[in-house]
């Protein structure tokens, strides 16, 4: 399962934010699957469950890489994130203002300046 509050505690300690976010600025593509697409957020604290809190003791804040306004919730309709989904996260993401996304695994975001459009792949 994947733990995106422990990926951001260790972008954190490695102090590349501001490289992840300058090299998107620049034109280069983010590209990010799981957990990677969940930090792309301005705040993930939409994401919260609290083993993932157990396992990111460190993390120094719930503030993303930015790099868009909404946040993604991977996986919807996996049965292995069903009760993380149903137990935490839409419980704890109700009482915050965030734009959640939900994708299946076949599915993307792909953003250009301000547009974005939910992308179906291939099964």
């Amino acid at each position: 399962m994947n733990n995106s509050l422990y990926l951001l505690e260790k972008i954190q300690e490695s102090n590349c934010i501001e490289v992840i976010r300058d090299f998107v600025l620049d034109g280069k593509i983010y590209f990010g699957i799981s957990a990677g697409s969940e930090i792309a957020a301005t705040n993930v604290y939409s994401v919260y469950t609290p083993d993932d809190v157990k396992k990111a003791s460190n993390l120094k804040g719930y503030k993303g890489l930015g790099l868009v306004d909404f946040i993604i919730f991977p996986h919807w309709g996996k049965k292995d994130f069903e009760s993380v989904y149903f137990n935490f996260r839409l419980k704890h993401a109700y009482t915050t203002n965030d734009k959640i996304i939900l994708l299946t695994n076949y599915q993307y975001v792909r953003v250009e300046g301000d547009m974005y459009k939910i992308e179906e792949v291939e099964k």
